[in-house]
């Protein structure tokens, strides 16, 4: 979600991934399958039209090493849709 104060927060997984056997006591290897297939980050952010650059200022996230990290994915705003795209990363 992006506020026009100028933060966003958001949370991407995979629709894919598999539930855990257990709901309260995942294995090992669901918690990491869980942890590779999300994306989650909260912070400001600023939209430049004319050079399509969408740069984003996480100051939480679901990593730490994403955190007070400068990130400019590009994006296409058509109409009042944005299109965006992280070639980077695809959960």
């Amino acid at each position: 979600m992006f506020e026009p104060d100028g933060y966003s927060c958001g949370i991407i997984v995979n629709g894919d991934r598999q539930e855990w056997k257990d709901k309260t006591k995942p294995t090992d290897a669901e918690k990491i399958e869980t942890y590779d297939t999300l994306f989650a980050a909260c912070g400001s952010y600023k939209l430049d039209s004319a050079t399509s650059i969408f740069t984003y200022y996480p100051e939480v996230a679901w990593t730490p090493a994403y955190v007070g990290s400068t990130q400019p994915p590009p994006f296409k705003l058509e109409g009042n849709q944005t299109d965006y795209h992280d070639n980077q990363r695809n959960p």
